[in-house]
């Protein structure tokens, strides 16, 4: 009785979402589809698709479950770009994009500033970014030169930023958190760390007070700010808590946490596009 289209027309109408998932087997009515996407477009409404049946073997699973035909996954992939949905491949990005579009504000580019307290973790920071085409641009010079002294001194370019320093994290990461946000040259603030319950380098109360001067430095600012978990797995509930009361999304592992950044920042660059071709 209802397919795909149905909920989302029904999703992209609904005043209480702001983002709608559609994990989808076959779309019967294409034609609706697509025109459902253009409204959430309209409503600055991210669509995030992931379409299985990509394979010989996956689409006849499709057939034998649904009884309805998987399509063209390259004219499906071509469908949601040209209606500016973001599609995703596997779950896990999946989730992480629906994760960073909890955010009160949405990046108004793609270029990523991100704070670590590891100069190794900086350091794969850079790798994952480059092999994944994601925008981290270095520091100003005049910045770098701010962090210099104030933090007794930074690695590499200033992004990643490790705000380790001279030791005394706790001014460093002000000082980190407001050489990004005064930043011409980056739209989003990431703050990395390993947030584990039960994490056994780390004291929860420091921790705590950590994601506490992140989420006030959030609050003054005019850009999105992130907390990239490091990798998958359980975070510390009271961090959790913390982060949601300040409207602060938590993204996991380095490469899904930023690449669903970086696709969310793109989907704003598109809708930026289409309204104004639309003019």
């Amino acid at each position: 009785m209802l397919d795909a289209t149905d909920f989302l027309e029904y999703l992209v109408d609904d005043p209480h979402t702001v983002v709608v998932g559609c994990f989808i087997e076959t779309v019967r009515r294409p034609e609706y589809f697509a025109a459902a996407l253009d409204r959430a477009a309209a409503k600055r409404k991210p669509v995030v698709a992931l379409k299985v049946g990509r394979t010989t073997r996956a689409r006849h699973a499709v057939l034998t479950h649904t009884a309805g035909a998987a399509g063209d996954s390259a004219a499906f992939s071509d469908m949601l770009r040209t209606h500016r949905a973001i599609e995703v491949t596997d779950l896990a990005e999946f989730t992480e994009v629906l994760a960073a579009c909890q955010a009160a504000r949405r990046p108004a580019g793609r270029r990523l500033g991100v704070i670590t307290s590891s100069g190794g973790l900086a350091e794969l920071i850079l790798d994952v970014a480059a092999a994944n085409d994601l925008d981290v641009p270095p520091l100003s010079p005049d910045l770098q030169a701010d962090m210099h002294r104030l933090t007794g001194y930074i690695t590499g370019d200033g992004n990643p930023l490790d705000a380790w320093g001279n030791g005394t994290f706790v001014p460093n990461l002000d000082h980190a958190l407001t050489a990004l946000q005064s930043s011409p040259d980056h739209d989003a603030v990431v703050f990395l760390r390993d947030n584990s319950d039960g994490q056994p380098m780390d004291q929860p109360e420091t921790a705590l007070n950590y994601l506490q001067q992140f989420a006030h430095a959030a609050a003054a600012s005019d850009k999105p700010h992130y907390l990239l978990h490091s990798r998958a797995g359980q975070i510390d509930p009271a961090h959790v808590a913390c982060l949601r009361e300040a409207g602060i999304p938590i993204v996991t592992g380095i490469r899904d946490g930023l690449g669903a950044i970086d696709k969310l920042a793109r989907w704003g660059a598109s809708k930026v596009d289409w309204k104004r071709n639309s003019l």
